[in-house]
C-alpha cells in the first residue's frame, strides 16, 4: 500500500541525539545518515512522522535511551535528506509507523521525493 507524502506542519524523523541541533527553535537533524531506519517487507526504510508527538512515541515504545524527533526547516532540506537517505541504499519510507521490527506498509523513496517535491 502506498501513501501520499504531505506534510503541512512538516516532516519528522527520530534520530540520536548527538546529530540534532536547535536552529530557529527546531530541532534539525543535522547528519542525514543518523537517522533511524528499520527493516519493511521491501528493503530498509526510514520512518517519517507527520509530527513530533508520533516520532515521541515511537521513541518511548523503542524503550531506548539517546534518541530524539528531529525536522528540517523546510520542504528543500526534506528532500535532500530522502536523496541521501536513497543513496545509502533506503528503499522505502514509512509513514507514521508505530514501533515494531518490521514495517509493512511502506512507500517507495523515489515515490516520496517526487510526492515532497510537488506538494
Amino acid at each position: 500500500m502506498s501513501r501520499k507524502f504531505h506534510f503541512p506542519s512538516g516532516a519528522w524523523v527520530v534520530a540520536e541525539n548527538d546529530y540534532i541541533e536547535l536552529r530557529r527553535g527546531k530541532p534539525i537533524l543535522t547528519d542525514y545518515s543518523k537517522a533511524v531506519t528499520r527493516a519493511s517487507n521491501h528493503g530498509k526504510a526510514v520512518p517519517l512522522f507527520s509530527d513530533d508527538d508520533l516520532a515521541k512515541r515511537f521513541i518511548e515504545a523503542a524503550d531506548e535511551s539517546g534518541f530524539a524527533a528531529a525536522t528540517f526547516l523546510n520542504k528543500i532540506q526534506l528532500v535532500k535528506f530522502l536523496k541521501e537517505q536513497r543513496d545509502l541504499g533506503t528503499a522505502q519510507v514509512a509513514l507514521d509507523p508505530t514501533f515494531g521490527h518490521r514495517f509493512v506498509v511502506t512507500t517507495p523513496i523515489e515515490k516520496a521525493i517526487k510526492d515532497v517535491r510537488r506538494s
